[in-house]
């Protein structure tokens, strides 16, 4: 484009310095900055990075909390009294008759779904930190295929020393 460094297709149109850096809102704290609290915002730098054993701990924490309402609500699921597990769902407001009043809707939560989910975290998780303790996490698909073409390697050369024909047929005449 005549008089441009940028064509239209390339970032042409788009003003100058409007767009990059901290003028986007989000540079500091990448995607998520808009829903940090501002308690979040100033703790967001010391959050540790890397390590399982916490989140690990806390799902453990969280499928004891979830496996404790389970219990509690089995104690008398079907009595409409008993208000163990029971959320706020949710909230009508209406006008009756100039008058306002408020419906609401309890529900117990499906305290299944959470343990089942729970657990398959659990289960990442926990293989995870193995594969990080052994070490292999850091395999890419590059070092797994030169480490399967190294054994087929010695294994070629295991054959090819015991007298066996390259091909690994006889040829019959």
């Amino acid at each position: 484009m005549k008089g441009r460094e940028r064509c239209r297709l390339h970032g042409g149109k788009t003003p100058k310095g409007k767009t990059g850096g901290a003028a986007n809102g989000n540079h500091k704290h990448g995607l998520y900055s808009a829903h940090l609290s501002d308690e979040e915002r100033a703790a967001w730098d010391s959050l540790p990075l890397g390590g399982v054993d916490d989140e690990l701990r806390m799902c453990r924490v969280l499928l004891s909390r979830a496996l404790a309402l389970e219990a509690e609500i089995a104690i008398d699921p079907n009595n409409v009294t008993y208000l163990a597990g029971f959320e706020l769902a949710e909230i009508r407001r209406s006008l009756d008759g100039g008058r306002m009043s408020a419906d609401t809707t309890s529900r117990r939560p499906d305290v299944m779904a959470r343990i089942n989910t729970l657990l398959g975290r659990i289960g990442s998780l926990e293989k995870l930190r193995a594969d990080l303790i052994a070490g292999t996490d850091g395999d890419t698909g590059l070092d797994q295929a030169r480490r399967i073409k190294n054994a087929l390697d010695a294994i070629e050369d295991a054959v090819i020393d015991q007298g066996e024909p390259e091909t690994g047929r006889e040829e019959s005449q």
